[in-house]
């Protein structure tokens, strides 16, 4: 028998590896699963928020350094699913060390102060 349009869906009970409703945002996404971040991957997500960046504005930002990443490899990082190939840590740690302020994509640096054309 099925059941009536109007009545209320069932609510998903909280299996394994999954967070109960109040869990959800509170907790790291890399907690949730008991995995370990790499350090760079941790500096990258500092960086990242420090510059009030999201994750695929970081990647184009990154992208402008000549750090060829892509959104979801970034995010693959943060979450600890991947891990960064050494070289590229390194060379992420390095950038992040040498640019630690970083404008958003898109925004058009100040113009700078020249005399006006006669």
């Amino acid at each position: 028998m099925k059941p009536l349009p109007d009545a209320p869906k069932p609510a998903k009970r909280p299996g394994r590896g999954r967070p109960t409703h109040d869990q959800v945002g509170k907790r790291y996404a890399a907690e949730l699963r008991g995995v370990e971040v790499h350090p760079a991957a941790l500096a990258l997500k500092a960086w990242r928020v420090r510059n009030g960046l999201s994750q695929p504005q970081a990647a184009e930002v990154l992208r402008g350094f000549f750090f060829y990443v892509t959104f979801s490899t970034l995010r693959s990082w943060e979450e600890g699913q991947r891990v960064p190939p050494d070289d590229k840590a390194r060379l992420l740690e390095t950038l992040l060390q040498a640019h630690p302020k970083a404008a958003k994509p898109g925004v058009a640096p100040a113009p700078s102060a020249r005399p006006a054309a006669k």
